[in-house]
């Protein structure tokens, strides 16, 4: 698999833009409707594996209530990342819901998720610090790095690209493995559909 190349395309003319500033103008023309779904394909290198696992599934994002994220190969299994909690459904439908006690960690990156999907400036420039900013007809890439210790434990850097919507997600840690998460066919709507209305509502038996 070819590696992603980030081209960094800066000839300014004119006065000096923060890449904050130019952070908040970019996102500020992504999609910002209620619900987003989307297909989605997760590779994961990791430096434990000759080769690496590739994952794909589904992806409902949901600007009220959360991200529902369901793998269906190469297993069946579902995550509910909401503000709160993180809540893990096996393929028998055994839940397990963990809190910000129990994976404070994870929680946060949950948070940052939701910032990415929604191409939310300012909680992205909460949480990371804007290294690079490609924009080129409509089409962008940026360079993210962690600001926060706590979440500089995990992730060595992220990269976003996309235009309407975030269509890839390239996330790079700090043990030295990496993720690419690119998402396929995406389409916004104005609510969450009934299935994911039960998942969202926690219509489901969490095992203790």
């Amino acid at each position: 698999m070819k590696k992603a190349v980030f081209v960094l395309l800066f000839l300014c003319a004119g006065p000096a833009i923060s890449d904050g500033d130019m952070l908040e103008r970019i996102l500020g023309g992504a999609e910002q409707s209620p619900v987003t779904r989307a297909k989605f394909e997760q590779t994961k290198y990791m430096s434990s594996l000759k080769r690496p696992l590739v994952l794909s599934g589904r992806l409902t994002f949901s600007r009220r209530d959360g991200i529902l994220w369901i793998i269906d190969k190469p297993y069946r299994m579902t995550y509910i990342l909401s503000e709160s909690r993180i809540v893990e459904i096996g393929s028998d439908g055994t839940a397990r819901a963990r809190g910000q006690s129990d994976l404070p960690g994870l929680t946060q990156i949950s948070r940052v998720f939701r910032a990415m999907l929604a191409a939310d400036s300012n909680a992205l420039k909460d949480y990371f610090d804007v290294k690079d900013i490609n924009e080129n007809a409509g089409v962008w890439e940026i360079m993210l790095i962690p600001r926060q210790a706590q979440l500089a434990q995990f992730i060595s850097g992220m990269r976003l690209s996309g235009a309407r919507f975030v269509d890839a997600i390239e996330i790079g840690e700090t043990n030295g493995d990496r993720s690419t998460i690119r998402f396929i066919g995406a389409q916004g709507d104005a609510a969450p559909n009934l299935e994911e209305q039960k998942f969202f509502h926690g219509e489901f038996s969490e095992k203790p």
